[in-house]
């Protein structure tokens, strides 16, 4: 068997996300992954390395890994801006505590 499939690539400097490539790899083995519904890979990735996945974890075409890719980022995009509200409304509580401490003429300087 050697049947293409695509895998998403992605790329961080100091824990921070800095892009995402996506490469062939080619299918060696499929093997049934017994009552689970699931199938084990052997595959080849485009650096010739060898190594044992999920089928589930690559996609059938260059276009389906972008388009899941392009999913990814959009929940990820959701999901930082939820998390800057949350803090945002923080910020909000502790500046406006300050503000009364401030008005009680407490300093801590």
């Amino acid at each position: 068997m050697n049947k293409t499939m695509y895998e998403i690539n992605r790329m961080y400097r100091n824990g921070k996300f800095t892009g995402c490539i996506v490469t062939p790899i080619t299918i060696l083995k499929e093997t049934p992954i017994e009552g689970t519904g699931l199938i084990s890979i052997e595959a080849k990735d485009a650096n010739g390395q060898k190594f044992l996945g999920s089928l589930d974890n690559y996609y059938a075409s260059a276009t389906e890994a972008w388009a899941a890719f392009r999913r990814e980022l959009v929940d990820d995009i959701q999901s930082i801006e939820q998390e800057i509200s949350t803090l945002q409304g923080q910020l909000v509580n502790v500046k406006g505590f300050l503000d009364d401490v401030d008005a009680m003429n407490v300093r801590g300087e």
